[in-house]
């Protein structure tokens, strides 16, 4: 929810430039591993996918729930150490995610 919450923030909360958002080069890593155009995965881990994509979309549109992502407009996994988060202030930790504005 709180990725969703990132891109929506980033796309101005408008769920119509979301893509467009995400798509954008460089923006988001994940991207370049799933092509746009390619086909949706399936199962029980894309339907918690699209659960979350609702609850992140009720927040953008109505307000509804809190805001996960805590105002920020970027994020990385613990994994990697980004020199773009330098100069950022870190709001939230959540799983293996790190959350900044």
């Amino acid at each position: 929810v709180a990725v969703g919450q990132v891109a929506l923030r980033r796309a101005g909360l408008d769920h119509r430039h979301v893509c467009g958002e995400i798509y954008r080069p460089g923006q988001f890593s994940w991207t370049a591993e799933r092509p746009r155009g390619s086909p949706l995965p399936s199962g029980s881990t894309w339907q918690w996918a699209l659960a979350a994509a609702d609850e992140a979309l009720a927040w953008a549109e109505r307000g509804v729930g809190p805001d996960h992502s805590r105002g920020a407009t970027y994020y990385h996994s613990v994994t990697v150490k980004p020199y773009w988060t330098r100069g950022l202030e870190l709001v939230a930790s959540i799983d293996k995610h790190r959350f900044y504005r």
